[in-house]
């Protein structure tokens, strides 16, 4: 078998809206995602609950977060991030006009990965 990349890589980012934000100690690290709600994604494949694979230098770690809300679509842990629901984990592309606009704000930047495309 061959493998064909067929997109360039795809970086991830947390993200949540400024609402959520306000009044709340930003993460600095991983560890501190356990104390915010988090918008996590049940992936179908699995039937489990995404951990978010976060990274930085080699330092890997994958977050068993929770929150109030559980998707199994991104456009949906969007539109709750945007809402004030909480963290979401999402592809960079799908969130950068909602950044742009101030609706989301990055958090935790340094341990977003981007995954091969």
């Amino acid at each position: 078998m061959i493998a064909v990349r067929i997109s360039p890589d795809v970086p991830l980012v947390i993200v949540g809206s400024p609402a959520y934000l306000e009044g709340r100690s930003l993460p600095k690290s991983p560890e501190d995602l356990l104390n915010h709600d988090c918008v996590t994604l049940r992936l179908t494949t699995t039937k489990g609950v995404y951990a978010w694979e976060l990274k930085k230098g080699k330092r890997e770690i994958q977050a068993r977060v929770s929150g109030q809300l559980t998707f199994n679509t991104q456009q949906q842990m969007l539109q709750a991030a945007v809402d004030g629901f909480g963290l979401a984990f999402l592809p960079e592309d799908a969130v950068r006009p909602y950044l742009e606009q101030g609706k989301l704000q990055s958090v935790l930047k340094d341990w977003c990965p981007a995954f091969p495309g």
